[in-house]
């Protein structure tokens, strides 16, 4: 399947020490095989990391150091270490719901410090829907608050950011 074209990226693989459904060691084991497979078929990845920046950088360092067109770090969730050796290393940020939630402050905070060139945004449907919905499901059409609240951080309108972020997409996956 990764040979075919229509496939893009790799994931969303990663590490979830919040939940601690399986022990730490098997999914470092399980990361490092989707690295392995991404790295052998020339993909990005996209990056899962809920409580597990050190290791997540640790296991991502042993495997796509020097490359240009790592992948993402999917819903970013404000950890500064992660985020400066994400764009250190050739990974885009991506936010989602969570940057539109009022207790999210130190979260908006961190917008201002990714380049516009490396930055990305999502809805995670069906999780994390962007205020006024949140406690609803999500859905893709919800995306558009999460690009006006960056549009609000960054003093930018939404047409520019539109065009930024196809720009931004192109680069990383070609297409």
């Amino acid at each position: 399947m990764l040979a075919d074209p229509k496939c893009i990226a790799v994931g969303e693989i990663g590490l979830d020490y919040y939940r601690n459904h399986s022990p730490h060691d098997k999914q470092k084991q399980v990361f490092l095989t989707f690295l392995d497979m991404a790295l052998a078929n020339n993909k990005p990845v996209i990056i899962h990391n809920r409580d597990a920046s050190k290791d997540c950088i640790e296991v991502l360092e042993s495997m796509m150091k020097g490359r240009e067109r790592n992948g993402i770090i999917h819903c970013y969730n404000g950890d500064r270490d992660m985020m400066k050796w994400a764009l250190d290393n050739g990974f885009y940020i991506s936010y989602a719901g969570p940057v539109t939630y009022d207790k999210s402050e130190e979260l908006r905070s961190t917008v201002k410090y990714v380049p516009a060139d490396r930055l990305l945004i999502e809805t995670d449907s069906p999780y994390l829907t962007p205020a006024p919905f949140r406690g609803k499901t999500n859905e893709p059409a919800h995306v558009v608050y999460c690009a006006n609240e960056i549009c609000n951080i960054n003093n930018t309108t939404l047409y520019d950011f539109a065009v930024q972020l196809e720009y931004n997409y192109t680069q990383l996956f070609g297409n």
